[in-house]
């Protein structure tokens, strides 16, 4: 199952690296969503989901993304500088 569930978020990313480079937010937006719902613990995959999310002017959820992130072992300095956008 694990291996079926690999190879889905790997073709659903890869439709999500197509809409990026379309410049089609939205779109690569839910096919992260759909990556996350598959149950990946990423750091990566939360700050595209929260980069996503405030292209898309889904403040909160962008704001939740960022909070997770600023609070998971290691934080990037950009998770802050990006974070502060959004509550100041």
């Amino acid at each position: 199952m694990d291996y079926v569930r690999q190879n889905l978020a790997g073709a659903i990313s890869y439709q999500g690296g197509i809409a990026l480079k379309d410049n089609k937010f939205d779109k690569a937006y839910k096919a992260y969503l759909r990556i996350d719902s598959l149950g990946f613990k990423n750091t990566d995959l939360k700050y595209n989901l929260a980069v996503l999310a405030g292209k898309n002017k889904d403040y909160m959820n962008a704001i939740n993304y960022y909070n997770e992130l600023i609070k998971a072992e290691n934080p990037k300095p950009t998770y802050f500088l990006n974070w502060h956008k959004f509550i100041a």
